[in-house]
């Protein structure tokens, strides 16, 4: 243990007033950052939704328009032609416990008719959040 008898308290308030306000500086300029920081971000963040692009739009509509043509267009064509589309499911062994750890095989199987394969339906939900979700 530090024996502080002799020490003036003069001179230790004087010491630990330095450190206080040595961290309370180092606060104040961290926080004055993080102030910045964030203004700087809302301000970016402001700029970037007041700006009107005619051309994004634009691009938005026709990437929904070619997307959405390649997902029934192309299976229509596909049920007209009857051409035959490879579809994969996971068939699961064993009980409702052994979802997470039990065995599994990946089957194949051959559908004719209209098939929305996975990814076009993965396709059509990412096209209809990026289109709906977007600000005009």
């Amino acid at each position: 243990m530090i024996d502080l008898s002799g020490v003036p308290v003069a001179l230790l308030s004087a010491i630990f007033g330095g450190v206080q306000a040595q961290v309370g500086s180092l606060l104040d300029k961290y926080l004055d950052y993080k102030y910045q920081y964030k203004l700087a971000e809302y301000e970016a963040v402001q700029i970037s939704r007041e700006t009107k692009s005619k051309g994004f739009v634009f691009t938005r509509r026709i990437l929904a328009i070619m997307s959405f043509g390649y997902i029934f267009i192309g299976s229509f064509i596909a049920a007209m032609m009857h051409i035959p589309i490879w579809v994969s499911y996971t068939q699961i062994h064993g009980t409702i416990a052994s979802v997470i750890t039990g065995p599994s095989t990946t089957k194949w199987i051959q559908i004719t008719g209209f098939v929305l394969a996975p990814v076009a339906t993965y396709i059509a939900s990412a096209v209809t959040f990026l289109y709906f979700n977007m600000k005009r």
